[in-house]
């Protein structure tokens, strides 16, 4: 009974992986660029993002550049400067839609 007890414990602890900032940054700018929620209009919402940086600083947006050519994005995180690729934001995406679209 008493392990039973020690695994129903554990249980209650493992929630699973947390989200990090870029799952939260394509979170919020999901929500931003409104319905319907497609890939193209999220491009665009993190392009808004990066020219607010540009004209405001940095602490307007965590977001650099985005490159469509080389489907690259680029922002600034504690880590410092990273490049996302556009799959990695489409699997962040494809998350956030399934909440936005619930």
């Amino acid at each position: 009974m008493a392990l039973i007890r020690l695994g129903m414990v554990f249980r209650a602890q493992h929630t699973g992986k947390r989200p990090g900032p870029l799952a939260h940054l394509i979170f919020d700018c999901a929500k931003r660029a409104g319905p319907p929620h497609t890939f193209a209009r999220l491009l665009d919402e993190l392009e808004l993002a990066a020219a607010r940086r540009e004209l405001d600083g940095p602490q307007a947006a965590p977001i650099e550049k985005v490159d469509r050519v080389w489907q690259i994005i680029t922002i600034h995180t504690k880590k410092g400067r990273e490049q996302i690729s556009f799959g990695t934001v489409r699997n962040h995406f494809t998350k956030a839609r399934k909440i936005l679209l619930a």
